[in-house]
């Protein structure tokens, strides 16, 4: 992985008013690394540039995102070796919706499925939502978000019924 920009790539420019995007290729944990593409903007909209692959950091462990969401970074000098990084400063979307691939027990995991920018990705989710006894059956949409501390997914929202 790269922390250099490309030399084709430094010509295009970000809008001034706001740090650089990078596209995630793996979820992104609190606290942790991920390899992403770096975004530019083109005509109007963000394209990701494939050609080289990043790795962003969240260094203030409160920051997570979704393979395929995009984050915003900036680039930090560490003080204690002055290596490069790209630390995220805004990370992915506070609350998702999707729908579970399969039954979710009281307790139990899942996996579910959620739309990212046009993408389908299969997500693992845990239960922090039913009550002694109660399930959900596959198909069921659901609202879920990230727990900062437990480091997973968590499912806070379904149907009633």
């Amino acid at each position: 992985m790269s922390n250099e920009t490309p030399i084709l790539a430094r010509a295009r420019k970000d809008p001034p008013e706001r740090e650089p995007l990078f596209q995630l290729q793996e979820q992104l944990e609190a606290g942790g690394t991920a390899a992403a593409w770096r975004m530019f903007w083109d005509a109007g909209d963000y394209v990701a540039d494939e050609s080289v692959e990043y790795e962003v950091r969240d260094l203030m462990g409160c920051h997570w995102g979704l393979e395929g969401e995009r984050v915003s970074a900036r680039s930090r000098r560490m003080p204690d070796d002055a290596s490069h990084v790209w630390e995220v400063t805004r990370g992915g979307a506070p609350w998702y919706e999707g729908t579970l691939d399969e039954a979710l027990a009281f307790g139990g995991t899942a996996s579910a499925s959620v739309t990212i920018h046009d993408v389908v990705r299969t997500v693992t989710v845990h239960d922090r939502f039913l009550s002694a006894g109660g399930s959900l059956d596959a198909t069921t949409r659901i609202g879920f978000v990230y727990d900062v501390q437990a480091k997973r997914l968590v499912v806070t929202e379904a149907p009633c019924g």
